[in-house]
């Protein structure tokens, strides 16, 4: 999800609040206690995202345009996920 094997990865910051970053620690931590391991922020993100992507993709009430850019998401998560997964010497990724 988060680039694995040292694929190139899209920075995004997104201010928030000292509350608004707590409570999505929070919601993070659960979803990890849950899965039963820890979930990195860009693979929680992900997670919780795509689900609403598919769902969006086939809502009819949807503009063609948010469909179509819910569609080429949704295609482009699925094509990062049948990529051969390239071992590389290095530091693993790091879960706080």
């Amino acid at each position: 999800m988060a680039a694995p094997g040292g694929r190139r990865t899209h920075h995004t910051v997104i201010y928030l609040s000292w509350p608004e970053a707590s409570a999505f620690e929070a919601v993070r931590a659960l979803d990890s206690h849950q899965a039963g391991r820890p979930l990195s922020r860009a693979d929680w993100l992900v997670r919780t995202i795509e689900p609403r992507l598919r769902t969006a993709e086939e809502d009819p009430t949807l503009p063609v345009h948010l469909k179509t850019r819910c569609r080429t998401a949704v295609e482009a998560l699925d094509a990062e996920r049948t990529r051969p997964l390239t071992r590389r010497p290095g530091r693993p990724p790091t879960v706080y």
